[in-house]
């Protein structure tokens, strides 16, 4: 009998533990939009012209980023890509570092943010016709270092024409 009610208070705490988790636990959602603030999956740019994209992220209602990193990958065969902050980005990158198709950023701010975040404004310039794409990989997105929320992303299709 005494088995039986170990097991119960047992399996209690880890049920609380794992709603607990599972509550804050919810994802980011990372997408691209234009400037005006209209989703995008997908981008046309000429050959010698650049067009600028604001990659942004919902952060669940229950969360508070204090701090991210991110790579943006391209082919930067065919495209060149920068990394700026946005005009309302409250998390401006820093430590930006362009590696030829990998161009690594972070940023943080201590007293946190909520809801529809600008992370920044990616202007991305045709050098070659074709077909290519970009992508995003949040490696720490979080309010500490126990507390992250990666965000789900997407990939933009970028054709250069």
């Amino acid at each position: 009998m005494k088995n039986n009610k170990i097991i119960t208070v047992l399996t209690i705490l880890v049920s609380f533990i794992a709603f607990t988790v599972a509550a804050y636990a919810e994802n980011a959602t990372a997408y691209w939009s234009d400037t005006a603030d209209k989703k995008i999956s997908k981008i046309e740019l000429k050959t010698q012209s650049s067009k600028t994209v604001r990659l942004k992220v919902d952060i669940p209602n229950n969360a508070i980023l204090k701090a991210y990193s991110a790579i943006l990958y391209y082919d930067n065969s065919n495209v060149s890509a920068s990394v700026k902050g946005s005009p309302d980005s409250k998390m401006t990158p820093l430590n930006i570092n362009d590696n030829e198709g990998a161009i690594v950023f972070n940023s943080f701010d201590v007293s946190g943010v909520t809801g529809k975040v600008s992370i920044a404004d990616i202007t991305l310039s045709g050098m070659n016709s074709s077909q290519s794409h970009c992508s995003i990989l949040f490696t720490a997105f979080g309010e500490s270092t126990e507390k992250q929320f990666l965000p789900k992303t997407s990939v933009l299709e970028i054709t250069v024409k």
